[in-house]
């Protein structure tokens, strides 16, 4: 995802509060579940995912958080993963190395949280890295089989990720500004959602 200082200027303030994409590797599909929820096909390997600008410096560097759901079908399997991908960038959408990065994230479903994952870089725990920092969960199953018929109707219970707002910090370069999720106008309360998606197979 390319955020840029131009489009913000062009008037696409929308940018600054959250800008969702569904199926950055995939298309997802078409069909909706029980509420209304998208339903992401895990044999297109759809992808639920949403970012936030948590803050931008007097030089135009952003600190940016994603959150997403990822699939796949392994065997008879439909596996999902939870994964937050931390960065900053330049006002030319140039990914730039964060001097500090905290982060937290949760997959749950309507059952409660089925996993916790972190990745934190900068100062006494390392440099960050030149890219994107990534934390995520295993692979893991959601109880669905794969293989037996179409994809509207074998679907999951609703499934969400989020960025835990008050464990997501992001601390931008050179001028150390610090942003903390919670602070920023999250989607979910405090935390940043992907929103809720079921998971099928064809």
């Amino acid at each position: 995802m390319r955020i840029t200082r131009a489009a913000v200027k062009a008037g696409l303030a929308l940018l600054a509060s959250t800008v969702a994409l569904v199926g950055t590797t995939a298309s997802a599909s078409a069909a909706t579940g029980e509420d209304g929820f998208t339903i992401l096909n895990a044999s297109a390997g759809n992808q639920a995912h949403v970012c936030h600008i948590l803050g931008t410096d007097d030089d135009y560097h952003e600190a940016i958080v994603c959150v997403d759901i990822n699939t796949k079908v392994s065997g008879d399997q439909v596996l999902i993963q939870g994964q937050l991908e931390a960065y900053c960038q330049d006002d030319n959408g140039t990914v730039v190395q964060c001097a500090n990065i905290m982060d937290g994230g949760e997959i749950s479903s309507t059952g409660g949280v089925w996993q916790q994952y972190a990745a934190d870089c900068g100062h006494s725990l390392g440099a960050c890295p030149t890219g994107r920092e990534y934390a995520h969960s295993p692979w893991m199953g959601d109880g669905t089989e794969a293989g037996e018929s179409g994809c509207a109707s074998n679907a999951s219970e609703a499934l969400w990720s989020i960025a835990v707002g008050v464990a997501t910090t992001i601390e931008l370069p050179g001028s150390d500004d610090s942003y903390t999720l919670s602070n920023t106008g999250p989607n979910d309360g405090a935390n940043e959602s992907t929103g809720h998606y079921y998971i099928c197979y064809n």
